[in-house]
């Protein structure tokens, strides 16, 4: 059963990951928080609700493509 998209507010009232989350796996793979590169998030980041497919979903229906200028400021 798919679950479809309506908004960017749909679809983080069920986001199954919290900052608190990503935090304690990173802190558990490295030992630490200190000096965090940023593609050392991406593994951590991806194991939210619908995955990289949710990604692109979102991305398209926000008119988001090749090109598109985006600010990503993490909602938390």
């Amino acid at each position: 059963m798919s679950i479809e998209i309506h908004s960017a507010i749909d679809y983080y009232e069920r986001h199954p990951i919290s900052a608190e989350i990503v935090l304690a796996k990173l802190k558990a793979s490295r030992g630490h928080l200190n000096d965090i590169a940023p593609d050392e998030l991406f593994s951590h980041d991806q194991d939210h609700y619908g995955g990289l497919d949710a990604n692109d979903a979102l991305a398209a229906r926000a008119g988001i493509g090749k090109g598109t200028r985006v600010v990503d400021f993490c909602a938390v």
